[in-house]
């Protein structure tokens, strides 16, 4: 890191200069673990408290308090498609959505229409299947996890199930939970999710049950899948 009023100094140049003794930072601990991220900005805080950087500290202050804002925000998000997603409530949780910024809103809907299509493919619906293809994804391929994957929907509509692309597909319930972890993912909060607080009176409320790990059924029939999953050589593998 730089010195105030000297040269920047390396990690490279502290490794040469003491050999064996030095140890990088990221030896140390872990830089992505949530729970350290938060520490160091309250070691920072203390910091510029006690050596009088009181408007750093209050720019600190202001930037954390709109990240854990967010964080909530989020988090009301999160509880609310994951009820949806698992009980295969597809335009319930495109709804759920609709307050999300963009790109993070069209990510997500790409993905929740892509899980949608694959269980119209599983259980024959190829007509559905295809106008949903047609309606809701194709206006969003470019927000797909890969550049291939929209074409590789478009090959599952020639196989006569499911399984002819994807042999390990047998139920929705798996990939439905692997849907609900990439969208926890992409709403970047892993690690930081609390269980939404029941409603008054000790009941669960709207969301009572759809958060216990359970598995769950929906109109999407009796097969699994999931968004992990690609065509490789005009095969969809997982």
């Amino acid at each position: 890191g730089a010195v105030l009023g000297g040269p920047v100094i390396t990690a490279a140049a502290m490794e040469r200069r003491s050999p064996g003794s030095y140890v990088r930072p990221e030896g140390m601990f872990d830089g992505s673990d949530p729970q350290i991220k938060e520490d160091l900005i309250h070691l920072i805080m203390q910091w510029c408290r006690d050596e009088g950087y009181l408007a750093s500290l209050q720019t600190i202050q202001d930037e954390t308090d709109v990240r854990v804002v967010e964080a909530e925000a989020h988090g009301a998000h999160f509880w609310k498609l994951r009820k949806h997603v698992l009980a295969g409530e597809w335009e319930s949780a495109a709804s759920s959505c609709n307050r999300l910024p963009q790109p993070t809103r069209q990510t997500l809907l790409y993905a929740i229409y892509r899980q949608q299509f694959l269980e119209h493919i599983a259980d024959a619906e190829s007509q559905k299947a295809f106008a949903l293809l047609n309606r809701r994804l194709k206006p969003l391929e470019h927000h797909a996890t890969s550049p291939r994957d929209f074409k590789d929907l478009c090959y599952l509509l020639t196989c006569k199930s499911v399984q002819d692309g994807l042999p390990s597909w047998s139920g929705p319930e798996a990939m439905r939970e692997e849907l609900v972890q990439h969208v926890r993912t992409t709403l970047e909060l892993d690690g930081k999710l609390q269980p939404p607080r029941p409603a008054p009176g000790g009941g669960g409320g709207a969301l009572d049950g759809s958060f216990d790990g359970g598995s769950h059924r929906g109109s999407g029939g009796h097969h699994r899948g999931g968004p992990s999953a690609e065509i490789t050589e005009g095969r969809l593998v997982k």
